[in-house]
């Protein structure tokens, strides 16, 4: 499916090209979330129903729970309970590369985990530290280092460019081996895939 969104992303379209959406822990912002919903009530005022608008609607809304079920059901795959893990959060922010936390999938996710009794650090490096903590419910560590420290699982859910070269070897002697990588934006490569497995990482990825 990857393969065939990013073929698809290589047609031109305008003045751009296409601009499929990869799958992920989900969309937020304050556009994304409210415009379809306003291009249904345009279009009801005219008669039209537009199913698909909500059918999208209902499915991103639940790809926090995915995200978090997905997590905890990996984490007993590894032979880890739960209730006796940390998860480090890589990103709070709703999309990669900027520090904007309206209506971020990153909430629910924390929250679901922390009904299943997982432990949660997190690290965004482009959040105010203050906000984040009041809307997410966790304070950012100062560090990458001590976010991860311990860790059964580092769940990326903003592809930032700080976290493109993650040393994962070194990383390796911080957590807890074995430790999963959940790509929450579906955006390592095949080759990155297979060196994290050589290392002894779990990978999984939403939408792989």
């Amino acid at each position: 499916m990857l393969d065939v969104i990013t073929a698809a992303n290589t047609i031109p379209k305008g003045d751009g090209r296409v601009n499929i959406l990869l799958p992920s822990v989900g969309v937020g912002g304050s556009c994304l979330t409210k415009d379809p919903w306003m291009l249904a009530r345009t279009a009801r005022d005219r008669g039209v129903t537009l199913r698909t608008v909500a059918v999208a609607r209902a499915v991103n809304d639940a790809m926090p729970r995915y995200t978090a079920e997905l997590i905890v059901d990996e984490l007993r795959m590894l032979g880890k309970d739960p209730a006796r893990s940390k998860v480090a959060v890589l990103g709070l922010a709703y999309k990669n590369n900027t520090g904007d936390l309206r209506a971020t999938p990153t909430v629910p996710v924390i929250a679901l985990l922390r009904e299943a009794g997982v432990e949660v650090s997190a690290f965004d490096p482009l959040v105010d530290r203050g906000e984040a903590e009041k809307i997410v419910g966790v304070e950012p560590t100062a560090s990458l280092a001590d976010a991860v420290r311990g860790a059964d699982c580092l769940a990326v859910l903003a592809h930032h460019r700080t976290f493109e070269d993650l040393d994962f070897a070194a990383l390796r002697e911080e957590v807890t081996m074995p430790c999963l990588v959940l790509d929450g934006r579906a955006y390592y490569s095949k080759a990155t895939i297979a060196m994290l497995r050589r290392l002894g990482f779990a990978y999984r990825g939403i939408g792989r």
